[in-house]
């Protein structure tokens, strides 16, 4: 191996660490006030139509924003991209923390939403560039999602200890601390692979509506887009709603609660990794996508029956089982899209599942469940319309998928 491989090869992990590390950091000012969401009700009056509305918040603003930053990636590069979505957030995070009503909050909630994507298309793009070449974007993506499951943990289990030592308010300012530094590490330390690190001359606009276009009418990035929307959703119910469930109907404590919510992506990662792996070997996604949709329906089917009997416990075991399936599906959704439309267009073709998956999982998941909440007076209605739901977006869709992995890929192990 020539010293410049060997250079190339050391320095794309390091960038995967880099970018796994940004990732991961955002999930504070994403999630991380979940385990609160009681105290806060209290603190400012709000319904649980009010609180979904508030979870929806971002969600509606990173949609918005997504297909715009897959395509200001592909013109001003990944890590200008990961550092502005890091200071976005930090700022968000701070009015977020000492806002005094609710209509400010939920401004300070689409400030933020403005900056989480940013976070999630940068880096993700970012990864896909370093290891393009060496065949092993399903390794990449599959590490990149595990960022799901170790940010979820830090922000639903670790840092709630924060937040219930020093108050939801303080505590949230403290989170966004942590977003400052790791901004200023991702400027002095992350990089673009060097065929990326000059770009050739900025394309007109012309260029990029029809690529982006190309992107947003390709077979595979439809399907790609409506399988996240049934994760998305799922996750949007797993991190907001069953953690207040727990609380609420079985006395949890919210450190507990938190850390069964964070199982849903924590678990997620053996298959987010393993699928990735096993795909990049068998130069197939489809199969595995099936896999991934099926078994998720049939766990957040579980979940439905356990809240139908009040088996908390159930409940609790179904979520993560749900989670383990489910991402296993969404690098393969991911590296689906890429191997279709190309490297070249694979912000923008992110972009676009992302905002899909943010706007109607994330946004339309959350309000349903509140008002079906407010309406019924339990939940049990909400999760079984989201199961059948999960049957179209996670199964059906992904029959219309089709391969499109042109040669055999390098095996993953090399």
């Amino acid at each position: 191996m020539s010293t410049n491989n060997h250079a190339s090869d050391q320095g794309k992990w390091t960038a995967l660490f880099l970018c796994f590390v940004a990732t991961v950091a955002i999930f504070i000012p994403y999630v991380g006030y979940s385990t609160q969401i009681v105290t806060m009700m209290a603190d400012l009056n709000m319904t649980y139509t009010m609180v979904g509305t508030l979870a929806s918040a971002s969600a509606v603003a990173g949609g918005v924003v997504l297909p715009f930053a897959g395509m200001l990636v592909d013109r001003w590069g990944a890590k200008k991209i990961t550092v502005l979505g890091l200071f976005i957030s930090a700022i968000g995070q701070v009015a977020f923390a000492y806002v005094p009503t609710y209509d400010a909050m939920l401004l300070s909630r689409i400030f933020l939403g403005a900056g989480i994507p940013l976070l999630f298309i940068g880096p993700y793009t970012l990864a896909l560039r370093w290891f393009e070449q060496s065949g092993k974007t399903g390794v990449a993506m599959g590490a990149m999602l595990a960022t799901d499951g170790i940010g979820t943990l830090l922000a639903l289990y670790a840092y709630s200890h924060v937040l219930n030592a020093y108050g939801w308010r303080d505590g949230s300012a403290l989170g966004a601390i942590a977003l400052v530094v790791t901004m200023f590490v991702a400027i002095f330390f992350l990089k673009e692979p060097k065929h990326f690190s000059e770009p050739d001359s900025q394309p007109k606009m012309q260029s990029v509506l029809r690529d982006f276009i190309t992107a947003l009418t390709h077979r595979n990035v439809l399907v790609a887009s409506v399988f996240l929307v049934g994760v998305w959703g799922s996750y949007a119910v797993a991190i907001y709603w069953v953690p207040t469930i727990l609380m609420e109907e079985n006395g949890w404590s919210e450190s507990d609660a938190g850390l069964i919510g964070a199982l849903y992506p924590l678990v997620g990662m053996i298959c987010a990794v393993s699928f990735g792996l096993l795909s990049d070997r068998l130069g197939r996604r489809k199969p595995l996508m099936l896999i991934s949709g099926i078994g998720m329906t049939i766990a957040f089917f579980g979940c439905a029956f356990a809240l139908a009997n009040k088996n908390y416990t159930l409940l609790a075991a179904m979520l993560p089982i749900s989670g383990l399936f489910a991402y296993g599906g969404i690098p393969l959704a991911y590296c689906l899209a890429a191997d279709s439309v190309g490297i070249k267009l694979a912000a923008t073709a992110n972009g676009i599942i992302m905002s899909v998956g943010f706007l109607l999982g994330g946004v339309v998941y959350p309000i349903i469940l509140g008002m079906v909440k407010d309406s019924t007076g339990h939940y049990t209605d909400g999760f079984i319309a989201a199961s059948i739901s999960l049957i179209a977006l996670n199964i059906i869709a992904v029959i219309f998928a089709r391969e499109h992995v042109a040669e055999k890929p390098h095996s993953a192990f090399a």
